[in-house]
């Protein structure tokens, strides 16, 4: 395999990093300081599939994205270019994307997105998904995670599921996207050291807009294959943004995965019971108390107010206390407190919950075989047997 990497400057440290990137994920790296000396290299018009071209810009050089565009065109199906800048507008970004032989990634998460470009150029990770026609759509399912209260781990448990899901290989794989539903304080993709790109103030202003390739822009991409929808940290008043432009953003978004899993706010505006009607399963989250406990009843009241039923509901009670023999402490006073509803207890690992945190990785990723994260899959696998609702 080989990496072209195009930079004048051999002696930049943070260019000959990601040169040592390269070389520890196997390819042969051939320096050249212009794109026009890259171009004319043998090497690279016999490129092949997993050919990569490399464009890292500094404070001392940035060459013009469209001349980078250019050679994405000019190479389609033999060179995949990545164009590492922390700065890049929407139009131009848009262009490399339609290009569909190259990328942009930021200098912050560039050796994991990289890596994860790589993967997917080699067939080991998932490609980007088929076009909408070829799904059946009678098939997609929409998850939605209901917190029941602050600091519940309603986003840790949307996020851990969709990864799992979406490690899944073969016959069992599946397309899933986590969209963020709290668009003034996301944090589902600094829990995996991602940089959100949903600016949901522009999508807003006019949500017509809202294409394909504008939901490329919006979609941060995880090295599972799954799709992480997050808003980007400007000020937003999420209880101000019109419902239009969230049900563009999610009628998208139904349309392109088989799976979708909505992380809603711990706060209601207009649309949140909308979004919610639109789901085919509501899981309500809450932390192993009787405050919670009491809120998690309160909530799953009132979606059976909305028209949900048994079979369209379940609550997840997190912050367990594991018991010597690998059952849950306590579980019978929460059966009681939930009587008739399907429950599913997570014990509380703290330690390593704040380790994934602390390191950028997803703790199903990390240690699959830990109990939190074998009780996180039985919910993902639970998810997996549903069915969408019946629609009348």
């Amino acid at each position: 395999m080989i990496a072209f990497l195009i930079h004048p400057d051999a002696s930049n440290q943070r260019v000959n990093s990601l040169a040592e990137m390269l070389e520890k994920l196997g390819y042969s790296v051939v320096r050249k300081e212009t794109l026009k000396a890259a171009e004319e290299d043998p090497k690279l018009q016999s490129g092949r599939r997993d050919t990569i071209l490399l464009v890292p810009t500094t404070e001392e050089w940035r060459p013009a994205a469209s001349d980078v565009v250019a050679l994405a065109r000019k190479f389609v199906g033999r060179v995949f270019v990545i164009f590492v800048c922390d700065e890049i507008s929407p139009d131009e970004y848009k262009a490399l994307l339609r290009t569909g032989a190259g990328d942009c990634v930021d200098w912050r998460n560039s050796s994991k997105e990289i890596n994860a470009i790589s993967q997917r150029l080699r067939g080991e990770a998932p490609t980007s998904p088929p076009p909408v026609e070829e799904k059946d759509v009678s098939k997609q399912l929409i998850i939605g995670f209901l917190p029941a209260g602050g600091g519940v781990g309603n986003t840790t448990l949307a996020l851990e599921t969709g990864v799992y899901c979406s490690r899944l290989k073969g016959n069992d794989a599946l397309r899933a996207a986590a969209i963020e539903l709290d668009f003034n304080h996301g944090v589902m993709c600094e829990h995996v050291d991602l940089a959100p790109r949903l600016d949901i103030a522009e999508l807003a202003r006019n949500p017509r807009r809202l294409d394909d390739y504008m939901l490329d822009i919006f979609r941060s991409r995880h090295s599972s294959g799954l799709d992480l929808f997050s808003a980007t940290h400007v000020p937003v008043d999420c209880c101000a943004i019109d419902a239009t432009a969230v049900f563009a953003l999610l009628n998208r978004l139904h349309d392109r995965y088989e799976i979708l899993l909505l992380d809603f706010p711990n706060y209601r505006t207009t649309w949140v019971d909308q979004a919610l009607l639109n789901c085919d399963f509501v899981f309500v989250t809450g932390r192993h108390s009787v405050p919670s406990l009491k809120q998690v009843a309160r909530e799953l009241k009132r979606l059976r107010d909305l028209g949900f039923d048994n079979e369209r509901t379940a609550a997840v009670i997190t912050q367990c206390e594991a018991s010597f023999i690998g059952g849950v402490t306590g579980r019978g006073d929460i059966e009681i407190a939930l009587t008739g509803n399907r429950i599913f207890c997570i014990r509380e690992d703290r330690s390593f919950a704040l380790e994934a945190v602390n390191s950028g990785a997803s703790m199903m990723e990390t240690r699959a075989g830990r109990g939190i994260c074998r009780e996180i899959r039985v919910v993902a696998e639970v998810m997996r047997t549903l069915t969408p609702r019946a629609v009348a």
